[in-house]
């Protein structure tokens, strides 16, 4: 290897990772800055499992249910009303009632979350596909046909998050979300719950994940060149990647769909079965653990 193209593996992987990073980070950012809107409005017990330890104050009795059965509402009307936070730049208003702008806020904070949880799992893809550049003639010149790529692999992914936001009104429509758009039906967690689990085993999510699991066999077998080539095989890429992580994605109506805790912990989940020696067997386990946690929710009600 000659010492221009270290050199150029050197800077592609900077520009790589620094872009992933500074994306990641924004979408945090964004995240974080919605949270903290809500802290002086309400008790963050009722955003999903643990948001509590981010409150200013000592909170009230939680009143969310996950998986003990509860009548009627987590809320009474009154309640309700009085722990819904305003409507900000950033944040939605919480209720049934949408306008086109609530449903464009709603769809940005699905982005951002998809952002933050799914772009720092595409690293050793996206990285794969910078060292490749810089072994090319021209490889210094990198910046277009990278940023087409992450563009494709967002692509998809934003196509997914509008699937989720239309699903999210339709759940709270049938108050199977809470207004704080955390699972509010014991039927409805343990069902998503065992979903999650039995996917993680499934031949689909197997086919999926490989492809995930090695960047360079993909490439090989997906090569297309210039920036829309880059843009379509980032688009394929998040195709594969949608189509291997997307359940435990969908467990955000469970745990709450602004849960910082488990926004993280899925994260390093999918990131962890992507990366580790033994992956796909890390992420099989995580599916047994989901499923069982299923089981007892259902067993719970009955």
């Amino acid at each position: 290897m000659t010492l221009k193209v270290r050199l150029l593996l050197q800077s592609n992987r900077a520009l790589s990772l620094s872009l992933i990073v500074l994306m990641t980070l924004l979408a945090w950012a964004y995240l974080l800055t919605i949270t903290q809107e809500m802290q002086s409005q309400m008790d963050l017990s009722e955003m999903g499992l643990g948001m509590g330890i981010f409150n200013q104050q000592p909170a009230a009795e939680p009143t969310l249910a996950t998986g003990h059965h509860h009548h009627g509402s987590p809320l009474q009307p009154n309640q309700a009303q009085a722990s819904r936070p305003t409507a900000t730049f950033s944040m939605p208003a919480l209720g049934k009632t949408w306008s086109i702008i609530d449903f464009a806020r709603v769809l940005i904070m699905w982005i951002m979350m998809m952002i933050a949880m799914m772009l720092p799992t595409a690293a050793p893809m996206i990285v794969t596909y910078a060292d490749i550049l810089a072994n090319q003639q021209g490889g210094a010149r990198v910046l277009s046909p990278l940023a087409a790529f992450i563009g494709g692999y967002l692509i998809t992914w934003g196509s997914y998050s509008l699937v989720a936001v239309i699903a999210q009104w339709g759940l709270l429509q049938s108050d199977l979300i809470t207004e704080m758009m955390v699972g509010a039906n014991p039927l409805f967690n343990g069902s998503i719950l065992i979903l999650a689990g039995l996917y993680q085993w499934s031949k689909l999510k197997d086919v999926c994940l490989t492809h995930c699991r090695t960047p360079l066999q993909f490439f090989l077998s997906s090569w297309q060149s210039g920036s829309r080539g880059a843009l379509r095989m980032g688009a394929k890429h998040g195709a594969y990647c949608v189509g291997c992580c997307w359940a435990l994605m969908l467990l955000m109506f469970f745990f709450g769909l602004m849960n910082l805790i488990w926004i993280a912990a899925l994260s390093i989940i999918m990131l962890s079965e992507k990366i580790l020696p033994k992956g796909e067997l890390f992420g099989k386990g995580v599916g047994i653990l989901f499923f069982i946690w299923g089981l007892l929710i259902l067993g719970g009600q009955l």
